[in-house]
């Protein structure tokens, strides 16, 4: 194991990047003339609707005034969840020399606001993002490499909670590295962030090599965490060799008709990447379409990947597996399907985690992954689907965005916050549907509060509910069986 590490060189550890490229950011630079004193500049606020922001960006106005500067235009978002939109980027460009953006005080307001001060950059407008410390890294990831026209000013976490004096004791003392940023001679902030790349560490074409002295397998486990490539549990180092031996197995590797695009990095799901994740989890090659597809829904537009990874919130995607092959490739769709002791429910589940870790840029130790406390889910999280026992739509058939038969495998994504057993004593469809409907409505659980849909799994081990079951699909998809 130790020889094989070292691709014939010795005390070097040689692997493929698990975080793979990501996306070329489109049309060309776009030059940002930042300016070199206050007086006579046209100023723009952004902000986000998030409680003290508004007072914030106020007195931050009324400062930058006293020095000549110009407010020409204050918008605010309806909320931090979306991008400011095309008509509040085209006012901007209109009016201002250059835009205020902030304050980034949560998840997705940093990921957003990430977004709302790139979009402004490249059409030439300097930006200064503002951000707690607790939401910068997030902030950052969210920004494309090189981008000249956005500087970060960093103040202490939390805004959204204090009074209104403490609000603008936090902007008077903000105030100092907002004018540096805005008249600085050269970008003292990197989009790239904090990064954990040791010197040890060298980049050859879409490798890395570690060149201090690697013992075995577990050392270069252990190495990989401290990298940040791992979600803490061990992993198998994503050798050359063992990512060219994976990805030989798999066809399609050498065709890729559309490569996903994990979110806020923009990572980009080559199969060397997908290929390198999954070897690190010890996934079986027969298992890398179900994984290319779960990339493939994650990235979909419609499951909003971005929001999800950039919320304070624990939502992570369960992968639901469903077909007539689903059981002969090993998946588990019985008795303890939810939990641990299956090769496919695991692997699976943890490859696309650490697809979302590495490509998508979510990772909790850099401050990327914002979610409060998390959940277990976000090491893996995946089942199938026993379909012996009803004739209801499948649950890739209950989906508007594909035309799925019976006859197709396929997997099926649904962001959860977690799981809630319900112990079921019913005997009637009525009963059933009176305690699903209790159990759903679980007040402070996200789907009450905000609305959402929840995934109902439904056990069918124990045969006196068999035909409670059947009459529940009468009543919810007009089907018997």
């Amino acid at each position: 194991m130790r020889d094989h590490l070292r691709n014939n060189q010795a005390d070097r550890l040689q692997f493929t990047n698990p975080c793979g490229p990501t996306e070329p950011v489109s049309g060309s630079p776009v030059g940002v003339e930042w300016p070199i004193q206050l007086a006579g500049v046209k100023i723009g606020f952004l902000g986000n609707g998030k409680s003290n922001v508004a007072g914030f960006l106020e007195h931050l106005s009324k400062m930058l005034a006293r020095q000549g500067a110009e407010t020409t235009c204050s918008l605010a978002k309806e909320g931090p969840m979306a991008d400011a939109g095309e008509h509040r980027y085209r006012e901007f460009q209109e009016l201002c020399d250059m835009v205020i953006v902030g304050v980034c005080d949560g998840g997705t307001a940093a990921s957003t606001g990430g977004v709302d001060a790139a979009t402004l950059a490249s059409r030439g407008i300097p930006v200064v993002l503002v951000c707690t410390d607790a939401f910068a890294p997030l902030a950052r990831v969210t920004l494309p490499p090189d981008m000249p026209g956005v500087r970060m000013v960093i103040v202490p976490h939390p805004l959204s909670s204090l009074t209104s004096e403490e609000t603008i004791a936090l902007a008077n003392a903000g105030y100092g590295d907002v004018v540096s940023a805005i008249t600085a001679d050269s970008d003292s902030e990197s989009a790239e962030g904090n990064s954990r790349r040791p010197a040890a560490l060298i980049s050859i074409d879409d490798d890395f090599v570690i060149t201090d002295p690697v013992t075995d397998e577990a050392h270069g486990s252990r190495l990989l965490f401290e990298l940040g490539f791992s979600d803490g549990l061990p992993v198998i180092v994503p050798t050359p060799d063992r990512v060219d031996a994976f990805l030989s197995d798999w066809p399609q590797a050498s065709r890729p008709d559309r490569i996903p695009v994990l979110q806020p990095r923009r990572g980009l799901a080559t199969p060397q990447a997908m290929a390198a994740n999954a070897v690190m989890t010890g996934m079986p090659p027969a298992l890398m379409p179900y994984l290319a597809s779960a990339l493939e829904a994650a990235a979909h537009p419609k499951f909003k990947l971005f929001n999800l990874q950039t919320t304070t919130n624990p939502v992570t995607p369960v992968v639901v597996v469903g077909g007539p092959h689903a059981r002969s490739t090993g998946f588990n769709d019985g008795a303890g399907s939810l939990g641990s002791g299956n090769i496919a429910n695991a692997t699976l589940g943890r490859a696309l985690k650490l697809c979302m870790r590495n490509l998508g840029g979510g990772r909790a130790a850099d401050g990327t992954d914002p979610a409060t406390m998390g959940q277990p889910g976000k090491y893996a999280f995946c089942f199938a689907e026993n379909e012996d026992f009803t004739t209801w739509p499948r649950l890739r058939q209950q989906t508007r965005l594909t035309s799925l038969s019976a006859a197709d495998d396929a997997v099926t994504l649904v962001g959860v916050t977690g799981t809630m057993n319900m112990i079921i004593k019913s005997t009637s469809a009525e009963e059933l549907l009176q305690m699903i409907a209790g159990s759903i409505r679980s007040i402070g659980s996200n789907d009450y509060m905000f609305g959402g849909n929840p995934l109902l799994v439904l056990c069918v081990r124990r045969r006196m509910i068999w035909n409670s079951l059947a009459d529940f699909g009468v009543e919810v998809f007009g089907s018997s069986g």
